[in-house]
């Protein structure tokens, strides 16, 4: 049915009667004498004119609009979502150790059956929202994802489409792991009908939930691993639940171990267990731990994780060196000396008779014996160095030996001095590596604030992290003396402070550090921090281990720096969950002399590993070009299959190449499966909330088609938008002011 509006925008009805009329008796009066006089007809020509010009002024100014109006019928728009992440995998249902077909093969056979609709519209949805026929990228696998993010998936779909839908479909589990709420995304939805793919265990099943390191290994010690094993019930036959699994524990594919993990009296819900077996030779290994089935279990898919082990020749040095030792070095050489994965090493040098130096070795128990100050070689061994006491008064080949080897990369350098200190005295190569700025005037030692001190746990570098939460530690023992006139480098960050000045502003720095290049330096600018390990008030009836966590913490973050090398590239994960986009990162400074001109490209070749190690064909490369004077880098491959890869990395510059090898994994477990049941909460309040409905993929009346919908179609003119009706008015303008000059009218 057509209906047909005339609309006049920005009038009411009565002026929109007056006007005109007022207009039309203005013309008939300003033409009723003329002069000279004209004949009759000429006359009625000129008031035509006009009157036509006034009536079609009057419509621009009142903008009519006719809006022409009728319904039509047209195919619905149709939005079908498959979920395609990891949690996808396992089956729809499962019971006596025989898995059928999994939940992303039914949902794509629902899908195939129904694709050949008019106007259905099908997307995958995971980590992200894509059309179901789009490319992905060479040797990116678009089977699964890590991740399920419905939110984002709708609000894209939403805002993707200039046209709205008319429905939504959603298959999928349930197990939305990411992202907002999806009820979030329901207001702006038209009905969601929502089809959960997959049906509840009906056998009990066993998951791998967790799998890491405890520590650092090396060769001759101990691999130390802990477990998270998940046992979900089944629906059938719960009373026959296993109280312990068996994992098996293989290096390289070689059997090095087996556990039993007791899963509680009524052996069900999750446990934690810890392994330890000797540790293999120094070198990198595949470590892999591999849960039994149960009898009948559901699915062994989730049974079996991966990790990177890495056996170091040896444990990390610690070279302490003081020539002022008190009961500060004392105290944090106990603290160190606590931590059985280090190697603490102390010399003492004191001022020998004759004026020389004389160096002594201090051993784990008190003893002393004949030393000297380590060389390049020796210092090539130290992962940290502290360098403690009257700073000015070592020698100065001794101090540029450490600048030397802080320039490789890879150390920890701590300045602590005791007493005054002149800056601009050190050596010009050691400047770089203090936290503190050099300047004219000397730092001397004041009297601390009787405040107590404070260690914030929450800073740009994140070294504190772990210890306290995010709290900070307001109630340590105030110091003795703090430094006046030291400033610290803009990188350095403060992690300690003395008290608060009178002011109310904080108080002096205490300890801070800072990156510098691949070594990482800090200082601690203040005498009697020893107090702080007293802090047994706070903990009646034992020992605070704050202190010695402190000082730990510190330690491993400015040991965590790496040697200096022309090239740094390496993924992201040395062991990617399944579905996770592999990605890598890296930087340079060699290559081609100066970083700071020319552009650069970096390559990466990635290549499947056989069974027994040997690489195999391509599957992955990528190409990135950096602007002139980027040295840092980092892009995304795309999602590979599970399995084992070998990577070559390159970085050429004006025709200088640097390259890189390395290893890295896709494991076949994500996190998703660790839950097996499949979850309607979300989907049947979503569906709930849009006026749609919940249906399980199984319901043998379940079909997605699409119908027809009636819509209003509307048209709208206006003679304001047409060019047409402004020539007109332009030609009877001139042709009135032609007739009118031609009878010479005044």
């Amino acid at each position: 049915m057509l209906t047909v509006n005339l609309t006049f925008q920005g009038l009411r009805p009565l002026w929109l009667a007056l006007l005109p009329l007022a207009a039309l008796l203005v013309v008939l009066w300003t033409y009723r004498k003329t002069y000279p006089p004209l004949s009759r007809p000429y006359h009625i020509l000129l008031v035509v004119l006009r009157v036509t010009v006034v009536l079609l002024t009057g419509l621009l100014i009142f903008e009519p609009a006719t809006v022409l109006s009728r319904d039509r019928e047209r195919p619905e728009r149709v939005a079908l979502l498959l979920d395609r992440s990891a949690s996808m995998l396992l089956p729809v249902s499962g019971r006596g150790g025989r898995s059928d077909t999994s939940r992303i093969e039914a949902a794509e056979k629902l899908v195939r059956e129904n694709t050949k609709s008019a106007g259905l519209a099908v997307f995958t949805f995971g980590d992200e929202l894509h059309r179901a026929d789009s490319s992905q990228g060479q040797g990116a696998q678009p089977e699964v994802e890590d991740r399920t993010d419905l939110a984002s998936a709708l609000h894209e779909l939403s805002s993707r489409s200039r046209e709205s839908w008319d429905r939504v479909y959603v298959v999928s589990d349930g197990r939305i792991n990411a992202g907002r709420d999806p009820l979030l995304e329901s207001g702006g939805l038209p009905p969601v009908e929502s089809v959960l793919a997959g049906e509840p265990p009906e056998a009990p099943d066993l998951a791998l939930a967790g799998f890491e390191l405890l520590r650092p290994v090396y060769e001759g010690g101990r691999v130390e691993l802990e477990l998270s094993v998940a046992l979900a019930p089944g629906t059938a036959g719960a009373g026959t639940l296993p109280e312990a699994a068996l994992c098996d524990f293989y290096l390289d594919s070689r059997k090095v171990a087996e556990k039993k993990i007791s899963l509680g009296r009524t052996g069900a819900g999750f446990a934690g267990e810890e392994i330890s077996f000797p540790a293999p030779p120094a070198g990198g290994y595949w470590l892999k731990a591999v849960l039994r089935p149960l009898e009948g279990e559901w699915t062994a898919l989730n049974n079996e994780r991966l990790i990177r082990l890495e056996v170091a020749k040896s444990r990390p040095t610690l070279l302490l060196v003081s020539n002022a030792p008190d009961w500060d070095y004392a105290f944090l050489r106990r603290a160190f000396e606590l931590n059985a994965e280090w190697q603490v090493e102390g010399l003492i040098v004191l001022r020998g008779e004759q004026g020389g130096e004389v160096v002594r070795r201090e051993d784990a128990r008190g003893g002393y014996s004949a030393g000297r100050l380590p060389d390049d070689k020796k210092l090539a061994e130290v992962d940290f160095l502290l360098l403690h006491g009257r700073l000015n008064d070592y020698e100065n080949s001794f101090l540029n030996h450490i600048a030397g080897r802080a320039q490789k990369g890879g150390l920890a350098l701590v300045f602590w001095p005791a007493g005054e200190i002149k800056p601009d005295a050190f050596p010009a190569a050691l400047l770089s590596w203090l936290p503190f700025v050099p300047g004219p005037a000397a730092a001397v030692l004041v009297r601390a604030p009787e405040g107590p001190s404070t260690i914030n746990t929450l800073d740009r570098y994140n070294i504190l992290a772990g210890l306290g939460g995010g709290a900070a530690f307001d109630n340590l023992p105030p110091v003795q003396w703090v430094y006046r006139g030291i400033a610290l480098k803009s990188r350095a960050e403060v992690l300690a402070r003395a008290g608060q000045r009178s002011s109310g502003e904080p108080g002096a720095a205490l300890l801070a550090a800072m990156p510098v290049g691949e070594s990482r330096t800090a200082a601690v600018l203040g005498e009697g921090l020893w107090r702080w390990h007293m802090l047994s008030q706070d903990t009646p009836g034992g020992r605070d281990t704050r202190y010695y966590r402190l000082w730990e913490a510190l330690a491993g973050w400015l040991m965590s720096g790496e040697k200096k090398s022309g090239l740094v590239f390496a993924p992201a994960l040395s062991v990617f969950p399944r579905g996770a986009k592999v990605g890598f990162k890296g930087a340079f400074d060699t290559v081609g002399g100066d970083s700071a001109t020319g552009r650069a490209r970096v390559t990466v070749e990635v290549r499947r590993l056989g069974e027994a190690g040997q690489p195999m064909d391509t599957v992955a490369q990528s190409t990135l070009e950096l602007d002139a004077g980027e040295t840092n880098f980092s892009f995304i491959l795309g999602r590979l299959r599970p399995g084992l890869y070998e990577f070559t990395g390159r970085v050429g510059k004006d025709g200088e190449e640097l390259n890189k090898e390395g290893r890295f994994a896709v494991e076949s477990y994500s996190p998703e499966m660790a839950a097996v049941a499949v979850d309607s909460t979300v989907l049947g309040a979503l569906s709930a909330s849009t006026g749609g409905r919940l249906t399980r993929l199984s319901d043998p009346a379940l079909a997605i088609k699409t119908g027809t919908t009636t819509e209003p179609v509307t048209r709208t003119f206006r003679m304001s938008y047409d060019f047409w009706i402004y020539l007109l008015l332009a030609a009877l303008l001139s042709t009135e002011w032609a007739l009118r000059k031609r009878k010479a009218l005044a």
